[in-house]
């Protein structure tokens, strides 16, 4: 075998050196172009980070964003409030709920290019939406504000109006009557129902409970016991049921939970299906094999935005 000497003393060093430097410059080459382009996760963990708390900020009214008892968003920077639209028959009034997958999880941000047509609703007021909603926890991209403006696209409506109330990892028994997130979920039903006819629920829930290994009959009875407190707040919309359980190693397909969501979404009034991102996404459109990349948000939007185009 032969052996590549450097020398000896100084010329090791000299040589490790050398080395140590030529790695850290390729690393910030790379990292520099990714940081320029954007592209992820350089992309994606920069979104996470503007939603970090800046150390030099002190007065409330100048932080960045709140958030409610269970992390969701209540104002966030840059938020532009306008008025609130009145609601005709061609206004959504779009309820979204669920776990992250729900929530402002996925790779890419977006604006919506009807500032004056799709809004978000939170806390009595309406926003332009954008990524991350208000309403919703995470602060990274969302793909509802791509269904909506597929939705003005074809011409199902002529306003959406998005409210989210999705908390990311939790669980359908937090959900349930006597769950954590349906009770803090109420005031802000109410605070919508007040001034809107909700159309619409949109439920995209059951990674956690797939791997929390639920039983599907109490999945079931729990989902229920969440649309129960739905039309004991007054709203009687229909409720769309996603098939979601896909998150990290170890899920497998034809489960459990996915036959409680679609049961109940084929066989109970009030309830249709949603859509199947089990089965509608690969796993490349996904970015950790369990949150939506910017393919996956698309092929979602699209598939809701067909679904909710077809008039009730």
């Amino acid at each position: 075998m032969t052996a590549i000497v450097f020398g000896t003393g100084v010329g090791r060093r000299t040589a490790m050196f050398a080395g140590l430097a030529l790695l850290a410059a390729s690393v910030f080459i790379v990292g520099a172009w990714a940081g320029v382009v954007r592209i992820w996760p350089v992309r994606y963990s920069l979104q996470l980070l503007d939603g970090l708390p800046k150390p030099f900020v002190s007065a409330p009214e100048s932080r960045p964003f709140a958030g409610d008892s269970a992390g969701r968003l209540t104002s966030y920077a840059g938020k532009i409030e306008i008025q609130c639209p009145k609601q005709t028959e061609r206004t959504a009034v779009i309820l979204i709920a669920g776990q992250s997958n729900a929530a402002n999880s996925a790779a890419q941000r977006h604006n919506t290019r009807y500032p004056d047509r799709v809004l978000n609703f939170a806390g009595g007021r309406c926003y332009i939406a954008a990524s991350p909603l208000l309403g919703s926890t995470g602060f990274a991209g969302e793909y509802w504000t791509l269904m909506a403006d597929e939705l003005i696209d074809t011409g199902a409506f002529d306003h959406i109006i998005l409210s989210p109330v999705a908390v990311g990892a939790s669980s359908i028994a937090q959900w349930a009557q006597g769950g954590a997130l349906n009770a803090s979920m109420i005031p802000l039903l109410q605070d919508l129902n007040a001034r809107y006819r909700i159309t619409h629920v949109l439920w995209h829930q059951g990674e956690s409970d797939f791997a929390l290994k639920t039983d599907p009959a109490r999945y079931k009875e729990q989902l229920l016991s969440f649309v129960a407190t739905l039309r004991a707040n007054g709203i009687d919309a229909t409720v769309f049921v996603s098939t979601a359980t896909r998150c990290l190693p170890g899920w497998s397909e034809r489960n459990a939970i996915q036959a409680a969501q679609q049961e109940l979404a084929s066989s109970r009034p009030g309830f249709k299906p949603g859509v199947d991102t089990d089965k509608l996404l690969e796993p490349q459109d996904r970015y950790d094999d369990c949150h939506f990349a910017d393919s996956g948000e698309v092929k979602t939007a699209r598939a809701w935005a067909a679904i909710l185009a077809q008039r009730l």
